[in-house]
């Protein structure tokens, strides 16, 4: 059966981190996890991931790649690509379900160093949709009721499914590397920032005083880190935050814009459509339920 554990611990929550996991004692370690909120640590590890939501809504950094997640949202993390899931309101609870393949315990099988088809395919993070989503879901709550070379074979099995769709898996951008503890805890410090405040106005002197470096240095650092200038990476996470938002409730969306950190309308109307490409209203009438657009990478960051 599926533990019932917190993925994303309890540690210092304005720190990147490598979380440990236990691969002596198993490949496949299946964690059923159900939270008041997600407020974990921006980390890394060793293991193959695969995350489902089924409860909750919030903020996804994937790989330095923000965006809003809701129930039914399914994602594949490389090994040693950091990333965290991030939810504010504990009046709704969050629940998932994940996924972890030791890779490094099959390293030896030749299957998978296979090309297109092997899990040596699964090197960027991807988005998963459509019916391979529903059932990828089916198959991890499935997997709770096998163990040992069952269900290290279903895993298998499943993440090739997954290593030769198309269609159906949206490949993320290029990762931005496998982030060692030490390079990564400085840049986790800054996105916990910015996802704290970003309601008000954030100045890269702000950021560049958190690591205590000048502002030109800190400026080339999140762009490396990163992969997109500090004020796009801003901008992106306010975007996230709006089409939470917008499925929510009713606010009006001028109200929304504001209190996303947005100083004018028409600033908040041009930085939505080159994320979203349609007009706010238009996605608020897609309905209730997880975030359905995918945000798109912004024209000024390429």
């Amino acid at each position: 059966m599926a533990d019932t554990v917190p993925i994303l611990t309890r540690r210092n929550p304005v720190k990147a981190s490598r979380e440990a996991i236990a691969h002596d004692r198993a490949t496949v370690h299946l964690l059923s996890v159900q939270l008041a909120r997600f407020d974990g640590p921006y980390h890394h590890h060793d293991a193959l991931e695969l995350t489902a939501i089924e409860a909750g809504s919030g903020i996804r950094v994937l790989d330095g790649q923000v965006a809003p997640f809701g129930p039914g949202d399914l994602v594949l993390v490389p090994p040693q690509v950091a990333h965290v899931w991030w939810s504010r309101d504990a009046a709704q609870p969050v629940a998932a379900r994940v996924l972890h393949l030791g890779l490094a315990a099959l390293a030896g099988l030749p299957e998978l160093r296979e090309g297109g088809s092997g899990l040596a395919a699964l090197d960027r993070p991807a988005r998963i949709e459509g019916a391979l989503a529903e059932s990828v879901r089916a198959e991890l709550r499935a997997l709770a009721d096998c163990a040992g070379l069952e269900r290290l074979g279903r895993a298998l099995a499943l993440l090739g499914r997954i290593a030769r769709a198309e269609a159906e898996v949206h490949w993320l951008e290029r990762p931005l590397g496998r982030l060692p503890a030490g390079d990564a805890e400085p840049i986790g410090r800054v996105l916990a920032w910015i996802h704290r405040d970003y309601a008000r106005p954030l100045r890269v002197a702000e950021g560049a005083a958190l690591l205590h470096v000048t502002p030109a240095a800190f400026s080339r650092a999140f762009l490396r880190r990163v992969g997109r200038p500090f004020s796009v990476y801003v901008n992106d996470l306010r975007i996230a935050e709006a089409c939470l938002a917008l499925r929510r409730s009713r606010r009006p969306i001028a109200e929304v814009a504001w209190a996303c950190g947005f100083p004018t309308l028409g600033h908040f109307h041009r930085q939505w459509v080159q994320r979203i490409g349609c007009a706010p209203r238009d996605y608020r009438r897609e309905g209730p339920g997880a975030p359905g657009r995918r945000l798109r990478r912004p024209p000024e960051s390429r």
